[in-house]
């Protein structure tokens, strides 16, 4: 989670992709979830950083 970049996320499901697999899984965002995503500011590729920026 900690790596989600905003391209994952295309306003209704998040794209992810297993480590041990390699498949590419699909979560449909709740509609408190995407609310919280539409209303955060994009401020680099990832969803979740730290001040500077880094994930």
């Amino acid at each position: 989670m900690i790596r989600l970049r905003w391209s994952d996320y295309d306003g209704i499901k998040i794209s992810l992709r297993q480590n041990k697999s390699k498949r590419r899984v699909l979560v449909p965002c709740i509609q408190a979830l995407k609310r919280m995503l539409d209303a955060m500011q994009r401020v680099g590729p990832y969803i979740l950083t730290r001040p500077d920026g880094r994930p």
